[in-house]
């Protein structure tokens, strides 16, 4: 694994609150490594239990919202 530690040697006597530099131009090629992408393939049952109880939830809500959709339209009729 790379090093991404940057480390720097100053004489004594250097005022290091004068010395000012980008982080930016000192990461500039650094990409996050915790950072999720989406490309992924992680089957539904390996998931964590959190997210499998979330994505239930929302799913059954969004199931139930449209039935009471289809209902009210058929009632109308």
């Amino acid at each position: 694994m790379k090093n991404n530690h940057l480390s720097f040697k100053y004489p004594p006597e250097t005022r290091l609150e004068l010395i000012s530099y980008s982080f930016s131009n000192l990461c500039e090629n650094a990409s996050p490594l915790d950072i999720y992408s989406g490309n992924e393939s992680i089957p539904f049952e390996k998931r964590d239990s959190l997210y499998k109880n979330i994505l239930r939830k929302e799913f059954s809500d969004a199931i139930k919202e449209f039935n009471n959709t289809i209902d009210k339209l058929r009632k109308k009729i």
